[in-house]
């Protein structure tokens, strides 16, 4: 009987370790996606245009907006989204300041 329940319970183990497999991955590519989102590097803030600039803050506040009335619900998955995202929009606005303060200076 030892070998019987050991063949039975393999499968089992095996099936579940790769639902597991499933859900880590799956979570891991939604983290990813989110964070890719919230966190935008400074290299690629630099990159933009002005109007893209723009875009993004504006964006990024609507978002924030949005994660701290879930905060105030107490339906936040992340907190920490809303530290990366006051983030992101301090990195865009100081962008914005040294572009302008570049332009002042050449005119």
């Amino acid at each position: 009987m030892g070998t019987n329940q050991t063949a039975l319970t393999e499968p089992i183990t095996e099936q579940s370790d790769q639902v597991g497999e499933t859900r880590i991955a799956t979570t891991a590519a939604a983290t990813e996606v989110e964070i890719a989102r919230i966190a935008l590097d400074y290299d690629e803030i630099c990159s933009m245009n002005d109007e893209q600039l723009a875009f993004s803050l504006r964006e990024a506040q609507q978002e924030l907006f949005r994660l701290r009335f879930q905060a105030a619900t107490e339906k936040l998955d992340a907190p920490s989204n809303l530290m990366k995202l006051r983030r992101e929009i301090a990195r865009i606005k100081t962008i914005q300041r040294e572009r302008e303060l570049a332009a002042t200076v050449t005119t």
